[in-house]
């Protein structure tokens, strides 16, 4: 099932870490981060209110349309073996850059972006109230690309979630 995601691509926050002691004080979101995230956890509410929950619907059950989940002991099904996700980040391109790929030492690291993504489906309160669990993602196909060169192309996220059913 795929989604595009009308935002700009926006990277995960990392944990802060006590220089004296190099251990994890705390961990917060900074500030640009929890906004994109409200953002997101907005966008992605409407977007699933919109199409009558097709995403959840998607990812809760197989192809054949039973659960993935045992109702009874709320095991897994075996015949369901988890997802493969696909991220693609549309960046800004930069004034005068003919790059298509984003290789500057200034470009958003590809792994912080994927993870915003994926944590803004998969920690959303409508994910969560049916327990669906990023532990879940077997496949990681992640790119991010400047917007295309000539085109009022806008940046976006570009999102693919597959079941992994044998």
């Amino acid at each position: 099932m795929k989604i595009i995601i009308p935002m700009e691509p926006h990277t995960a926050a990392r944990p802060r870490f006590n220089s004296r002691t190099g251990k994890v004080t705390r961990t917060f979101m900074d500030q640009g981060y929890r906004r994109w995230r409200e953002d997101f956890d907005s966008w992605f509410i409407d977007y699933l209110n919109d199409t009558d929950n097709e995403l959840l619907n998607y990812m809760t059950s197989l192809s054949d349309g039973r659960p993935i989940r045992n109702e009874e002991s709320h095991q897994l099904v075996n015949d369901f073996n988890g997802y493969l996700v696909r991220i693609i980040c549309v960046l800004k391109r930069p004034k005068g850059n003919k790059r298509t790929f984003p290789v500057a030492s200034n470009t958003a690291d590809l792994d912080n972006l994927y993870k915003a993504v994926t944590d803004g489906m998969f920690e959303s309160l409508p994910f969560k109230s049916v327990g669906i669990n990023d532990r879940w993602i077997q496949t990681i196909q992640a790119n991010k690309r400047y917007t295309a060169l000539g085109t009022n192309e806008k940046p976006h996220i570009e999102a693919e979630v597959l079941r992994i059913e044998v």
